[in-house]
């Protein structure tokens, strides 16, 4: 009964927000969670910490909350090594196009002042649906797991808010995602509050920058050969230089 109740609410402050703002970037809920990534380096790290997602029938928005602002940079104690630490107003954000399954993402690269925008997918990952059963707040949630770019995870997502998407790049299940975790223990996105609502502050926009009109494997692709050629001219003027990437939450593209 209640899981009936709450996708009558849902719907009302949806149609009421259409019938008065006429956008797609009205948030018509807001779920916030806790971001742990637990890998060596840096960038994956400075992101930990506070993220939210904002969302409504057809979009999605998700942002770091924690991260700084602005760029930085440090150089290591025994001076061996530079590491670049990139930040942004708008959190990195991440949005999504639920009925195309289809994301937005904003990067740190090398081919703009400005960070990127690439396309990706929404989801992406065969899910084997489950029959356990758990309470996150009032919502209850089932089990999912799937793959997704070289990481089994385990997922818990409610019925009673039919939204298919969830925090970072996750979605493409028939409810919300609450909670994710990979097997492995490194990645793990934690509930931390739901808030349904027609009020909520902050809008579901695309993310600002320079889109490259790439996807999201092109993107990294193309990354790897210009760190290469960086090595290979540099070598070729007498200079030495070791470009390293950083472990990141998906291991494949």
């Amino acid at each position: 009964m209640k899981q009936v109740l709450i996708l009558f609410f849902l719907i009302p402050l949806i149609r009421s927000a259409q019938v008065n703002a006429q956008s797609d970037s009205i948030a018509l809920g807001k779920v916030l969670y806790t971001r742990n990534v637990d890998l060596p380096g840096t960038s994956t790290r400075y992101m930990n910490g506070r993220t939210t997602l904002l969302f409504n029938n057809e979009f999605s928005l998700f942002t770091h909350d924690d991260i700084s602002k602005k760029d930085s940079s440090y150089v290591n104690e025994s001076y061996v090594y530079s590491v670049s630490v990139y930040g942004d107003e708008e959190g990195f954000p991440i949005y999504k196009m639920h009925a195309k399954r289809q994301v937005l993402a904003k990067f740190a690269c090398r081919e703009s002042r400005n960070h990127c925008i690439v396309k990706d997918t929404l989801g992406g990952i065969e899910w084997k649906l489950h029959h356990e059963h758990r309470l996150f707040g009032q919502y209850d949630c089932r089990r999912a797991t799937g793959d997704f770019r070289g990481r089994a995870y385990e997922a818990w997502y409610t019925l009673e808010i039919p939204i298919s998407s969830g925090p970072y790049k996750f979605g493409g299940l028939p409810g919300l995602i609450l909670e994710i975790a990979s097997l492995d223990g490194v990645v793990k996105f934690s509930f931390a509050g739901l808030e349904i609502s027609s009020r909520i502050d902050g809008l579901i926009l695309p993310p600002s920058g320079t889109d490259l009109g790439k996807t999201f494997e092109e993107y990294k692709n193309e990354e790897d050969i210009l760190i290469k050629n960086l090595i290979k001219n540099s070598e070729a003027q007498g200079f030495p230089m070791t470009i390293s990437r950083e472990p990141d939450i998906e291991l494949s593209w």
